[in-house]
């Protein structure tokens, strides 16, 4: 009886395994509470009445903005991890891809952690540091080789151009 091979997370690059990780986290991270919003009174105990997500909140658009741009690099990752060729259209590194929309995440973080930092709860602190980690994982991936582009599909007169 033959076994056929399980997934082997060993062969993945650091810098996926980090990318995948850290994304994964953060989505998670991305639905607890980033930004309490607790009005205190004079002499009186205060009472958070608010609580926002990454997704909410003061800057809501910049951390809508991160969880797209998080969905589309766990997205982009998960396909080059299955091995899934994707053609866009046009000759750019898909791993280049990758790194540079996982900048973006951590772009949008950094701006949103910005505008709950007066009120930031545990999970917006969380949610910086699993940012950094996929900057860090994506600045690792830019500076992975080029992968080899696919060879360009034959032209149907042979690759003769005609010139008139």
């Amino acid at each position: 009886m033959t076994r056929t091979p399980a997934f082997d997370v060993s062969r993945l690059s650091n810098a996926t395994r980090i990318l995948l990780g850290g994304g994964v986290l953060l989505l998670i991270d991305s639905f607890l509470t980033w930004q309490r919003d607790c009005p205190s009174l004079a002499g009186v105990e205060p009472s958070c009445t608010n609580v926002h997500s990454m997704w909410g909140g003061s800057g809501a658009v910049f951390g809508v903005l991160a969880g797209i741009l998080l969905l589309a690099m766990l997205a982009w990752e998960g396909l080059r991890v299955a091995n899934v060729s994707v053609d866009v259209g046009v000759t750019v590194d898909a791993a280049k891809v990758s790194a540079y929309v996982g900048l973006g995440v951590l772009a949008m973080v950094l701006i949103k952690f910005i505008f709950v930092l007066t009120n930031a709860a545990l999970g917006a602190w969380l949610g910086l540091v699993l940012a950094l980690a996929i900057g860090y994982g994506a600045w690792m991936r830019l500076q992975e080789p080029a992968e080899p582009l696919p060879p360009a599909p034959p032209t149907s007169n042979g690759g003769m151009t005609n010139a008139r």
